[in-house]
């Protein structure tokens, strides 16, 4: 079974190390239902405009170089060149793709082969990455 991880991106402060504006950085904890809950110190409130966070799963996989792979990762794929794409998650059949928009495919995640793979930033970050040329 794979471990359950959640990373949470800031819209608001552009960031995953987000922090409270009166103490420092906070933990996230996200509900069974996909609410963001965030640490205040000693108290664990639900933060008020939960569209202000990005929540991204992790895929259970590592790269090449042994850095976990999340949703919204921008990884190269040994067999597809320089060609840049992002991590997914597909509804339709449960499955971590990845994912360009630009060329009509997409490849699924496989347990196994983690030396096909290497994150070179998230679409938050590096945005640049994926546009068109």
């Amino acid at each position: 079974m794979r471990e359950l991880k959640f990373r949470v991106w800031s819209e608001d402060q552009k960031t995953y190390d987000y922090k409270f504006p009166y103490n420092s950085i906070g933990d996230f904890y996200v509900s069974t239902h996909g609410v963001v809950y965030s640490d205040f110190g000693n108290t664990v409130a639900p933060e008020v405009r939960q569209k202000a966070f990005v929540i991204e799963q992790y895929t259970g996989l590592k790269d090449k170089n042994g850095k976990e792979i999340y949703e919204g990762d921008i990884v190269l794929i040994a067999y597809q060149g320089r060609t840049p794409y992002v991590v997914i998650y597909r509804e339709e059949d449960c499955s971590f793709v990845c994912n360009n928009e630009f060329i009509v495919d997409y490849f699924h995640l496989f347990k196994g082969v983690p030396q096909c793979y290497e994150v070179i930033g998230n679409i938050h970050e590096n945005p640049e990455l994926v546009e068109e040329e």
